[in-house]
Order: structure tokens, then C-alpha cells, then sequence
């Protein structure tokens, strides 16, 4: 005699379509709130990089008691090309010592390592520190936005050396008290 079992564990197909229904519906919805978080980070990732190539050359002039450059370029910097074209609006970054007639490679970094879609407005493309890790000139900042993400930053370097990393707030989202701020 066989037996036969009423009681069936699973999912019917109709459950599994309404389940996949929801969770598309749901994915829609955040999509674009991954992608603006996406682009976010990108510019978080570049100007990460560009306040760890200013302390970079701020601590190595006070190590080599000597003028360090940190260059905004558009050209490729490598250890074997320190003459780059300084450019207020490049990308790429180059940390050099420099030694009066010549230069002494640090490091390099190439905008498209992690930080794509960002456009840089600088004050000046070479930021000089001195040998006691000031500034030769006044105060500097580098902006850095991304058209696709909504959330500019910006990093300020004050003639006394100190490097911050700060939120311009131009939607006027944080308060006027808010240490982010600039």
C-alpha cells in the first residue's frame, strides 16, 4: 500500500515570483542612493590621497631639512621625470625634494588609481614646505568635486602647515557649527 503525504515542505512558484517581484522593487529603489554612495567614495578616495601626499611632503621637508614640492600635474610623474607642468586642475601628484638645481624623487600617485570622474580646482599647482614644515606661501586649498556624486570636499593647508580635510557644504546641509565644515 502506498502512502500518500498531504503535508509538502517548499515554496510554490507563485511564492518565489511574488518574493523576486519585491526584492527587484527594492533593488529600483536603492540603486541610486548606492550609486551617488559610490561616487561619494570616489571623491573621498582622491582627496584621501591628496592630504596623504601634502603630510607626505610636509614631514619629509622637516626630515631632509629642505624645501619638499607636492605638484598638481596633468603629465605622468614618475623617478625618472620630476620636471612636470604644474596645473591648478591635474590629477596626478608628485612629492619631490628640491635640492636647488635639481630634484629629488619621493612619491607619485596617478589620479586614475582609484579616483575617477573627479575634477580638481586647485589654488596653486606646486605647494611648497619648508625645512620647519610651513608653506612658502599663503594659505592653499585644493577643491575636489565629482559631477556624478553630491558631495564636494575640500583639503586646506594653512601657511603654518596644518592639513585639514573639509566639507565646503555648498547645499548648506551641515550647521555652521559642524567641525566638518570649512
Amino acid at each position: 500500500m502506498l502512502r500518500r503525504f498531504t503535508n509538502q515542505s517548499g515554496f510554490n512558484l507563485v511564492e518565489v515570483m511574488v518574493v523576486i517581484g519585491i526584492l527587484g522593487v527594492l533593488l529600483a529603489l536603492a540603486f541610486p542612493s548606492y550609486r551617488a554612495w559610490v561616487e561619494n567614495l570616489k571623491t573621498r578616495n582622491a582627496a584621501d590621497a591628496f592630504q596623504n601626499g601634502l603630510k607626505l611632503a610636509r614631514v619629509e621637508a622637516a626630515r631632509r631639512n629642505t624645501n619638499v614640492d607636492f605638484v598638481l600635474t596633468t603629465d605622468v610623474p614618475s623617478p625618472t621625470n620630476l620636471s612636470v607642468t604644474s596645473s591648478t586642475t591635474g590629477t596626478n601628484w608628485l612629492v619631490r625634494a628640491n635640492l636647488g638645481a635639481s630634484f629629488d624623487y619621493v612619491q607619485s600617485k596617478l589620479g586614475t588609481e582609484g579616483a575617477t570622474n573627479v575634477t580638481i580646482n586647485a589654488t596653486s599647482g606646486v605647494i611648497t614646505f619648508t625645512g620647519l614644515g610651513r608653506l612658502t606661501i599663503a594659505d592653499q586649498q585644493i577643491d575636489i568635486t565629482n559631477p556624478k556624486g553630491d558631495r564636494p570636499l575640500r583639503v586646506t593647508i594653512s601657511q603654518a602647515g596644518q592639513i585639514r580635510m573639509c566639507d565646503p557644504d555648498a547645499a548648506g546641509k551641515l550647521s555652521s557649527t559642524d567641525p566638518q565644515r570649512c
